[in-house]
């Protein structure tokens, strides 16, 4: 599966030298130092205008800061035994429409020439994701092709003590050249004494930045067994100004508690409004365990969207609705109206079976501008379910 970015690098052949005559006079030789001298310099302008010291490599680094994990693995590391991930497969979402004008390259190189028209998020429940299902390769190479298809993936269902999923699963994303990393919020358990579930971002670094410090949402009366995990993000582009940034906030329910859950996050995300007065794009997404139709009483945006509607299937088995993006759709203009289910049976060519061993879950998307609107100028509109 390619992401069909193109890695815009210096072109060599423009800076290519013609030889000075041998035979020439002294004062042609030394126009022509001149001439050689002027080039090097003007490489060394372009390089700096165009960002092109982001290809040296970065360190590994696993930073502990109160809600979160920080891991960043450099690209072209050992994908640890296992042959590298397929390159291409039917029915590619980056491939096929709307995705055709997503620019980049397939190895994460920065693109320091050209700015992209949108960015692809995604969400997807892993099921159980840990030791076990690391310990299947063909497994492992599919969850790691499929992060390799969004610029932000949230994955809900993180089950690993030893801390090693998540570093040993960038290594093969990032195993030729990108360059991935990931933030990981802390174990939550409200409810069991014997289930904990952390949350993660995996995203593209070439691509996007984060804003702020990530954290767990506040939940003061402990409604919640797994809190919405927060996180800033803005597309990393040459002109930040202009560049869309946005609040995730993602969130696994807890599917015997659902009803409860909702009324908790009708106090939660309000809060982590406030903790953000300076952005005005706010989007829910993870597992929610509801199709829309059931938490439309619910009341988490002014005009509250939901970017896969009730019919389309998310889990496996495709009969239920469980994942989901929300968002007030009046401010996030920004979203260019195209969502939908990444179906890993037609995707990878897995069997209903091979699938399930993957997740119960197939993952959702949903696209969005680069470039950031102004909500301020947008009219709000009676509140609009679907």
């Amino acid at each position: 599966m390619t992401r069909n970015r193109s890695a815009i690098l210096s072109d060599e052949s423009a800076l290519s030298r013609t030889k000075s005559n041998s035979r020439g006079r002294s004062a042609q030789a030394e126009k022509s130092n001149s001439f050689t001298a002027f080039l090097i310099v003007m490489v060394g302008v372009v390089g700096s205008i165009f960002g092109l010291d982001l290809l040296n490599e970065k360190n590994s680094v696993s930073q502990q800061a109160g809600d979160r994990t920080t891991i960043s693995v450099p690209g072209g590391r050992s994908p640890g035994g296992l042959s590298s991930v397929p390159s291409s497969s039917p029915g590619n979402p980056r491939e096929s429409s709307p995705f055709g004008n997503l620019g980049g390259s397939a190895s994460g190189t920065p693109s320091p020439v050209f700015e992209r028209d949108s960015i692809l998020l995604g969400s997807f429940n892993i099921q159980a994701l840990g030791r076990s299902k690391m310990n299947q390769p063909e497994i492992v190479k599919i969850i790691a092709a499929t992060i390799q298809k969004f610029d932000i993936l949230a994955v809900q269902e993180l089950r690993d003590k030893s801390e090693k999923t998540v570093p040993e699963i960038l290594d093969i994303v990032n195993a030729n050249g990108a360059r991935y990393e990931a933030v990981v919020s802390r174990r939550m358990n409200y409810g069991s004494s014997n289930y904990f579930e952390q949350l993660v971002y995996f995203y593209d670094s070439t691509q996007i930045e984060i804003l702020a410090e990530p954290y767990i949402a506040a939940d003061p009366r402990r409604l919640m067994h797994r809190q919405p995990f927060v996180a800033h993000f803005r597309y990393r582009s040459r002109y930040p100004q202009d560049s869309f940034s946005f609040v995730l906030m993602n969130v696994h329910t807890d599917p015997d508690r659902t009803a409860i859950e909702f009324e908790a996050m009708e106090e939660i995300i309000p809060a982590v409004k406030a903790n953000h007065p300076a952005e005005d794009d706010f989007i829910l997404l993870g597992d929610l365990n509801e199709e829309p139709i059931r938490f439309v009483k619910y009341r988490f945006f002014n005009d509250q969207w939901s970017a896969v509607p009730s019919h389309w299937k998310t889990n496996t088995r495709e009969t239920e609705n469980y994942d989901n993006f929300v968002f007030d759709k009046s401010r996030t203009s920004e979203f260019l109206g195209n969502a939908g289910v990444m179906n890993l049976k037609t995707y990878f060519g897995l069997s209903f079976q091979q699938a399930l061993e993957v997740s119960d879950h197939m993952p959702v998307w949903a696209q969005f501008s680069t470039r950031e609107t102004n909500s301020a100028l947008l009219t709000q509109q009676p509140g609009n379910i679907r």
